[in-house]
This record gives structure tokens, sequence and C-alpha cells, in this order.
């Protein structure tokens, strides 16, 4: 598989896992900060949805064609406990080809 930026080109139609780094993320007063990975139509497992860090895993992958896509999106929200912040992140698998019969 090739990944360029949060799209994963893979040479058959299968999902793999996504690593996402939010540990640059810092608080102006120096306030300890929690993590909230979020994945709303529960087709992404997120190893450590509350961790700076985690690795999202697709667990249905319905693009079964070549040149097929399949996009998620991801929510982390970051707080201080006091304010917070969210963004989300697009992570997309293209099919490049269908796999080999057995």
């Amino acid at each position: 598989c090739t990944f360029d930026g949060y799209t994963l080109a893979c040479p058959y139609c299968e999902a793999h896992a996504f690593s996402l780094d939010a540990s640059s993320s810092s608080d102006p007063d120096g306030d300890a900060l929690t993590f909230a990975w979020s994945e709303s139509r529960g087709e992404v497992t997120l190893a450590t949805p509350d961790q700076a860090t985690t690795t999202a895993t697709p667990v249905t992958l319905q693009a079964t064609v070549e040149g097929a896509e399949q996009t998620w999106t991801v929510k982390l929200e970051v707080s201080d406990g006091v304010h917070s912040d969210e963004d989300t992140v697009d992570l997309t698998v293209r099919c490049l080809g269908l796999a080999p019969d057995p």
C-alpha cells in the first residue's frame, strides 16, 4: 500500500490501520490535556481513543471494486478541563485492484 496524507491506496481491497497523532497539542497555560478520538458510524476501531496517539482501523470495507474509495471521518476533542477544541480528519482507502482468486 502507498500512503499520501490520509489516503491509503492498496493493491487489493482490504482495510489497513492508520496512525493518528495529536501529541503536538499544547495548552497555553501548561494544563494537562485529555484526548477523545471518535468515529460516529461505528465503522472504525480506535485502539486508544483516550490517548494523544491512536491507531484507527476500519471495521468494514465496502470499496470492493477496482478504483473504489471509502472514507471515514474521525473526530478528535482535546480539553484542558475548562476549554476544549476539536478537529476532524478524513481517512480514505482507495482500492487499486481486486485480490486474485484463491
